[in-house]
């Protein structure tokens, strides 16, 4: 028994060990200008401890986020290290790893519970199908939005807590279980307040934790409990405190949310369909991975395959719960729960999907993975057979790594992060987002991106007004002159192409005449900008 638990103890440092040293690199980066200013960087709840922001965090929120507990473990770490980014980098990566660590646990225990009989006299083979697919599924390339963004710590807390509830919650089953006369009620077991605790401080973290009561029905079912009042009893204290999570995120997300006032109930359902198959196909094959998938450009642009996709994964689900067994249909019931929080039938935000929003649902595809090692373990295969095996199993995991390791550079930086971003998802925001860095160090590509978002989208007259700004304050007059005229023939009444026309205008007449035209539009306009930075607050 000892020795089984050391080599248990040693597997789990060896995971811990191998994807904190692939997420290593995240300790050097920077933050990024994606909600890392709103939620950290500008944020006065976060900056200083004391009652009152304490009880401005529990009540308040920030861009449509209610995560109390996540801003809570930032003030402590503002306090102690201020604005280093090496430190937030390095708990991100320290509980990211650990939380693969209790993925391990939890498919091992969980996989136990469901079926002892068949896995007690083969518990170092289970925990060694576990092992590998908690690594497959904490080396994944869609888990590095959450590592690497300092601010999506609250991902990490939130899957933290929820895994530990969840084992709180094995170990109370295991004791009610083994009570031979069976009359304690739930209350009686610590094990069961431990859970609620675990469950209360994941739902303080994220509120997409709502689903753990699910889980936990779920887990009950696929163990057999008799569904009786006493079971559904247990549930009504989570049940409780996820009407309260749900509330306060509804308060705080109020008036954030984002504009489908163009996308009907009919669209948003069949955008949630593709997204249950969004988050399985990359899974099975992440490439084209992006910080943000715009939700209206992601629509506009494939309505009919998104229709398609959203059908024909209908049919598929169908079909799983129509011919799978308990098991299969509790895996079905988990994936399509635990996603609806984030699946875009409400929006608070301008992302279709997202990479983070992952990093709970996809748990069961990797659980069935350990599942499915482990039978294979217990087959009568060859050594050729199972060398070439573990073959394909080391290229996979190394391919996952390199990956993994590509795709976490992204996140180096505001720079790399929206180069990335304009590759594969282009968006006006996303141009207007690299233009801002460049118009602080580098003018010329300031002007070159300007140009470029500008022929990709031509109805953003902002993009030319403001690499017609950067030819003014570079002295390039003839340049100036001509995107000055395109300026003024999309758009005759452009504030930036009449301030143009006076600035370079030498008749005091004309001058005066320019002048009057931009009162009229704007009575607080200011002629002459210092630099073109300050320009572009102004027309970006």
């Amino acid at each position: 028994m000892l020795q089984q638990k050391v080599i248990y103890l040693l597997g789990l440092l060896f995971i811990f060990a191998i994807t904190f040293a692939l997420y290593y690199p995240s300790l050097s980066f920077d933050f990024v200008n994606l909600d890392d200013p709103a939620m950290l960087i500008s944020n006065e709840l976060v900056h200083k401890i004391s009652l009152e922001n304490l009880s401005l965090i529990f009540i308040t929120g920030t861009m449509g986020n209610w995560v109390p507990l996540t801003y809570l473990t930032l003030a402590i770490q503002y306090s102690l290290w201020g604005l280093n980014p090496l430190y937030y980098h390095l708990i991100n990566n320290s509980l990211h790893s650990i939380n693969v660590c209790l993925v391990t646990v939890v498919f091992f225990r969980l996989l136990l519970l469901l079926n002892p009989k068949k896995y007690y006299q083969n518990k170092t083979t289970l925990f060694l199908s576990s092992c590998i697919a908690g690594l497959l599924y904490g080396l994944h390339p869609l888990r590095v939005e959450s590592v690497a963004w300092v601010i999506e710590l609250k991902d990490i807390l939130f899957l933290l807590f929820y895994l530990l509830s969840i084992l709180a919650y094995i170990r109370y089953l295991d004791q009610i279980f083994h009570d031979p006369l069976k009359k304690k009620l739930f209350f009686h077991y610590p094990t069961y307040w431990l859970c609620l605790l675990y469950f209360i401080l994941s739902g303080l973290s994220k509120t997409m934790a709502v689903s753990l009561p699910i889980t936990l029905l779920l887990i009950d079912w696929c163990s057999y409990r008799k569904i009786s009042f006493l079971l559904l009893r247990e549930k009504i204290p989570f049940i409780c405190f996820c009407m309260g999570f749900s509330f306060m995120t509804l308060v705080v997300t109020h008036g954030v949310t984002g504009d489908l006032l163009w996308a009907g109930w009919e669209m948003r359902t069949i955008n949630a369909m593709a997204g249950y198959g969004f988050y399985l196909e990359k899974t099975i094959l992440p490439l084209n991975l992006a910080p943000i998938y715009y939700y209206e450009a992601h629509i506009k642009s494939y309505f009919w395959l998104i229709y398609i996709t959203g059908i024909a994964v209908s049919i598929l689900f169908g079909c799983i719960y129509l011919y799978g067994n308990r098991f299969v249909r509790a895996s079905l019931f988990f994936y399509l729960i635990s996603l609806i929080p984030v699946i875009g039938l409400t929006q608070a935000g301008v992302q279709s999907v997202a990479d983070r929003f992952s990093y709970l649902p996809t748990l069961i595809i990797f659980l069935w993975i350990a599942y499915f090692l482990h039978i294979f373990y217990q087959t009568n295969l060859t050594n050729t057979a199972k060398w070439c095996f573990y073959l394909i199993l080391t290229f996979i995991l190394s391919i996952e790594c390199f990956a993994t390791r590509k795709q976490l550079y992204i996140w180096k930086n505001a720079e790399s992060l929206w180069l990335h971003q304009i590759t594969t998802q282009p968006h006006p925001h996303s141009y207007s987002a690299i233009i801002s860095i460049y118009s602080n160090t580098d003018l010329d590509r300031a002007f070159e991106y300007s140009i470029e978002a500008y022929s990709r989208f031509p109805t953003q007259i902002a993009f030319l007004e403001y690499a017609t700004m950067i030819a003014y304050h570079k002295g390039m007059t003839d340049l100036t002159n001509k995107l000055n005229s395109m300026v003024l023939n999309k758009k005759p009444y452009s504030i930036t192409g009449l301030r143009i026309l006076y600035l370079m205008e030498k008749d005091p007449i004309l001058k005066k005449t320019y002048y009057k035209k931009m009162i009229r539009l704007n009575k607080n306009i200011l002629i002459s900008y210092p630099n073109p930075v300050e320009d572009l607050k102004h027309v970006l």
